[in-house]
């Protein structure tokens, strides 16, 4: 079920969320446990092997949609359905990024400005600490 969530797959095969979450944490634990080696030098539990599937079929399914973007593009059609697919499923990768304004932006820096005078902090610190804030707050994840 390839695009499918986790709930949707578990529901098909008639598994829990729960239990294939516990499988994953052991495969995914038993992987990060073996030395790199070459790919299929070592045998590994069912929970690793599920994990090693899982992945590969995740690549296999960005693979396909991007195929049908890259095809779309020469005729453009439906390729938004695979856009659309992307963006949802694999939202770190292929997501919007809309940025977001801050609207206490103004009320961490009037606090840093508060507390520098109230430490009676030079003004060389106060604007040290002042530009260090406003540079965090820049750098904030949406």
């Amino acid at each position: 079920m390839l695009g499918a969530s986790q709930a949707d797959a578990c529901r098909y095969a008639g598994v829990s969320v729960d239990s294939l979450q516990r499988w994953l944490a052991a495969g995914r634990a038993e992987l990060d446990a073996i030395e790199p080696m070459a790919e299929g030098a070592y045998s590994c539990s069912d929970a690793a092997a599920l994990v090693l599937a899982i992945d590969r079929a995740m690549g296999e399914f960005t693979k396909i949609q991007l195929d049908n973007i890259k095809f779309a593009a020469q005729s453009p059609k439906h390729w938004t359905a695979s856009a659309w697919l992307l963006e949802r499923r694999l939202p770190d990768d292929w997501g919007k990024r809309e940025q977001v304004s801050h609207e206490h932006t103004h009320t961490i820096i009037s606090e840093v400005e508060r507390l520098a005078q109230e430490r009676n902090l030079d003004p060389e610190s106060a604007a040290h600490l002042r530009n260090f804030a406003e540079e965090r707050l820049k750098r904030r994840p949406a």
